[in-house]
């Protein structure tokens, strides 16, 4: 082997190890990045839920408030019967 042409491959090897502890980097620094997208995600969905669950605790209060007023005067107004009734049911 030519004194170049051991060189070149000294050069070779060189650029190869570099480009694989780059691309190496680059892959767990996009690994590192996916799992804090995936813990914003998982706190997202529970923060949702959380608030949807708070939501329908009001919306319960409501129609028991509505369904209360009802008997106390004797009846429910025939626009929210349905509604009362529907208790629990979304369309």
């Amino acid at each position: 082997m030519t004194r170049l042409g051991g060189m070149l491959v000294l050069v070779e090897a060189f650029l190869m190890t570099t480009f694989f502890i780059s691309s190496t980097a680059e892959l767990y620094t996009a690994l590192a990045d996916m799992e804090e997208l995936l813990e914003t995600e998982s706190v997202l969905i529970d923060t949702l839920n959380g608030y949807i669950k708070a939501q329908e605790q009001r919306l319960a209060t409501l129609r028991k408030m509505v369904r209360d007023i009802g008997i106390e005067s004797g009846s429910v107004p025939n626009h929210t019967q349905g509604k009362v009734k529907g208790e629990g049911k979304e369309g």
